[in-house]
């Protein structure tokens, strides 16, 4: 039923004490509110436009920097929902909202108008004496405007809103795939014999058939317990053929659409005289190029290569077989149980995801002197499952709503992810807008759902998953920036990523354990033995998840460098041919014929990771170096330098992106980062 426009909660600023009234928003509601934000925007854009003053900061670079609340308000929830809630409602609204707001974005920056006025403030910019924020926000816009296609004759302009509408098309459906993908994805067998080794847990999920036969349900969480845990080999392996083979044929196939975007994204860059895609996308971040891409990524490769080839051969000989891809995680869980005396699941009865989220807010408390404190009852969430912490610091005060959604559900997009509901701002007016971050994960709930009685144990690598999301809505939180489009993690995409995997790294800290780890039943430590056995093991098979990770980058770095038509065609005449090669250089076992990472590559085909897939592997190098000067030799348990967390919060989590960020980070750090870092963490006993 459609509720009268009148009743539109997104027709008007929430209340503070409200924040965001989901028992009030109806699917109904998003439709009409997002064409009434566009319409009330583009009347702020016709103001701008028309204006007959000369253009200022304060007219022009302001009034765009500020247009657009209401739109912002209804997007900055819906697109949440639509990561965490999609449902077929919400599939169907995003199809129809899609080209409306490529339209609507298009309208900016083909405006000759505003781009003139814009344009006029550039050229003009030196005797304007901005500050650096600001100047910055001035360039930002310039180069979206040309990257928006403002400098383009009008018949390539009407070629970039083809490629524009057909490239937001594609990566809608791209990733509605994936989830719709999932939904159905079932592994079955012909007697439960062939599920031992898999926790309880996992099993009370086991659909038994009439014929005796059993059905499993296959989300994220599950694949990987499964392929972890299992000992019959031959599930193993149809588990991860099912799961590999996801997206690349059958209804909901990507290989051609993923093909597809990377050839519209090569037109688009040719169009506005790049040479790739690559070029396109990497100028304005840390890495400058993609020369410079390449060659973090083939030094890895180099510095890595000696390691994983003993990592392997020790892992044969432990096995006693050569190992397959849907062995590895196996395997891996019990050598690194033989060699160094530490089972991940014996873990799991001191890693209440209670006292884990504990821990998680203590380490912010310690380094960072924030505070979070539930609250229950008076702030509405989207699901019944979502917990609101409100966060405070002893100085700033209010720092914003922390909503944290954990468990899978088919409805919700796999992975683990930090956005927000309202982001970091201050006003016109001098008015300090605080964030409403919302952190979700995939963790797999007890069969009929957590409650008090059964509670939900983690494994450190989902300890480490919920630290990392906690370091972006750190980002956020944090965040004391002016202007919206510089405040929190809109930062460059080689830069997102520090604060996370900076604080991946406090998982074996004293100071996270002595709260997260605590055993659920008697509250008892986690003995010295275990914490020291985890610290190290740490580093344990670190060549083959670099390999890994460089694989993904290499395939990212492939499908954005395609050069022309030809190279276009040929990459989509066979896409797994294509990635195959891409990859061929890292490849650590032959993949079976039909498996294909670019058919479920969400990060780069429907998020914002295009040509950025390197990041991770970026910015794990600033934040091996950020630990160090934090947290001391890498696994040691050497006293904390909280001013040096003081200066990191100062100069990198609050300053979002007012500055460039390697003069953010010289400024915490007194240097540069230092690359071999990531090989001292990763390899500390060669230190």
């Amino acid at each position: 039923m459609t509720t009268p426009d009148i009743e539109n909660p997104f027709f008007k600023p929430f209340t503070e004490s409200e924040a965001i009234p989901f028992s009030r928003i109806d699917t109904s509601h998003f439709l009409p509110a997002i064409r009434r934000g566009i319409d009330l925007q583009l009347k702020e854009y016709d103001a701008i436009a028309s204006s007959p003053e000369e253009p200022t900061v304060e007219n022009t670079l302001m009034a765009l920097e500020y247009s657009g609340a209401d739109l912002t308000r209804v997007l900055e929830v819906f697109y949440p929902m639509t990561s965490a809630m999609l449902t077929d409602e919400l599939m169907a609204i995003d199809e129809e909202v899609t080209p409306l707001l490529t339209t609507h974005s298009l309208a900016l920056w083909q405006n000759e108008k505003i781009w003139q006025r814009i344009k006029s403030l550039y050229d003009r910019r030196e005797s304007l004496r901005l500050d650096t924020p600001t100047l910055r926000l001035l360039t930002d816009y310039y180069e979206a405007f040309v990257s928006g296609g403002a400098m383009l004759e009008a018949t390539d302009k009407a070629r970039f809103k083809e490629l524009a509408h057909k490239l937001s098309d594609l990566s809608r459906r791209y990733g509605e795939n994936v989830v719709k993908e999932m939904r159905g994805m079932k592994l079955t067998g012909a007697s439960r014999d062939e599920l031992a080794g898999i926790p309880d847990n996992i099993l009370a999920s086991v659909e038994d058939m009439p014929d005796g036969s059993w059905t499993l349900a296959i989300s994220q969480p599950v694949y990987m317990e499964v392929m972890r845990t299992a000992s019959n080999r031959d599930l193993r392996h149809r588990l991860y053929l099912l799961y590999s083979r996801r997206n690349a044929a059958g209804p909901y196939s990507n290989l051609d659409i993923a093909a597809e975007i990377a050839r519209l994204r090569m037109e688009l860059a040719l169009l506005l005289g790049y040479p790739t895609a690559a070029h396109k996308a990497v100028r304005r971040r840390m890495a400058g190029t993609p020369e410079r891409v390449m060659a973090l990524l083939t030094d890895l490769r180099d510095s890595y290569r000696t390691a994983l080839g003993r990592e392997m051969a020790e892992m044969e000989q432990w096995a006693g077989y050569q190992i397959q891809p849907w062995d590895y995680a196996y395997q891996a869980r019990l050598l690194k149980a033989n060699a160094y005396a530490f089972d991940e699941d014996a873990m799991k009865p001191y890693l209440e995801l209670g006292n884990v989220v504990k821990g998680v807010m203590a380490m912010a408390g310690i380094l960072y002197g924030v505070t979070m404190t539930e609250i229950t009852g008076s702030v509405d969430t989207y699901h019944p499952e979502v917990r609101v912490w409100r966060v405070e610091h002893p100085d700033r005060g209010f720092l914003g709503l922390l909503y944290l959604d954990f468990f899978a559900r088919p409805t919700k997009q796999p992975g683990a992810w930090m956005t927000e509901f309202r982001g970091q701002m201050r006003m016109p007016d001098g008015a300090d807008l605080r964030p409403y971050v919302t952190l979700v994960t995939n963790f797999t709930p007890p069969a009929d759902g957590p409650t008090d009685d059964e509670p939900v144990l983690l494994r450190p690598r989902e300890a480490e998953t919920l630290l990392h999301e906690t370091g972006h809505a750190l980002h956020a939180l944090l965040s004391d920036c002016r202007y919206p489009g510089q405040a929190g993690t809109n930062v460059k995409r080689d830069f997102v990523e520090l604060p996370s995997q900076l604080n991946e790294a406090f998982l074996t800290r004293k100071e996270f354990l002595d709260v997260a780890a605590r055993h659920y039943l008697t509250g008892d430590p986690v003995p010295t033995g275990m914490v020291d056995a985890m610290r190290k093991s740490a580093s344990f098979c670190a060549a083959y998840q670099c390999f890994r990770q460089l694989g993904f980058g290499l395939v990212d770095m492939a499908w954005h460098s395609i050069a022309s038509a030809a190279e276009a065609d040929m990459a989509a005449a066979d896409p797994i041919a294509f990635e195959r090669r891409a990859m061929e250089s890292v490849k650590v076992f032959d993949e079976p014929d039909g498996c294909a990472t670019s058919a479920a590559f969400t990060h780069i085909f429907s998020g914002g990771y295009a040509a950025g897939y390197y990041s991770y592997k970026w910015a794990e190098v600033l934040a091996a170096d950020a630990f160090e000067a934090i947290g001391g030799k890498p696994g040691s348990n050497d006293d904390l330098d909280l001013e040096a967390a003081r200066r990191f919060a100062d100069f990198v989590l609050s300053r979002g992106d007012t500055d460039d960020p390697a003069g953010l980070y010289r400024l915490f750090r007194g240097r540069d980062a230092d690359p071999a870092a990531l090989l001292r963490r990763d390899f500390p006993e060669e230190e």
